[in-house]
């Protein structure tokens, strides 16, 4: 019998990050330990540059990550 795994979720407030958004997300999910099923919760707090938008792109492209 396998074991399932741990869901948890991490949240993350964004204010103009748009130049981090990635290089944090990748870390997140490197450093994420197995056995763990992480969703990433990214709180954009009204930015003015284009963190928004990667972030939507990057919920695209990983079913794990909302905003």
């Amino acid at each position: 019998m396998s074991k399932k795994a741990i869901k948890i979720s991490i949240v993350v407030p964004i204010f103009n990050e748009e130049g981090n958004i990635l290089p944090f997300y990748k870390a997140l999910k490197k450093n994420t330990p197995s056995g763990y099923e992480a969703e990433y919760i990214f709180v954009d707090d009204g930015s003015r540059d284009k963190s928004l938008s990667i972030l939507k792109k990057l919920s695209e492209k990983d079913k794990h990550v909302k905003y």
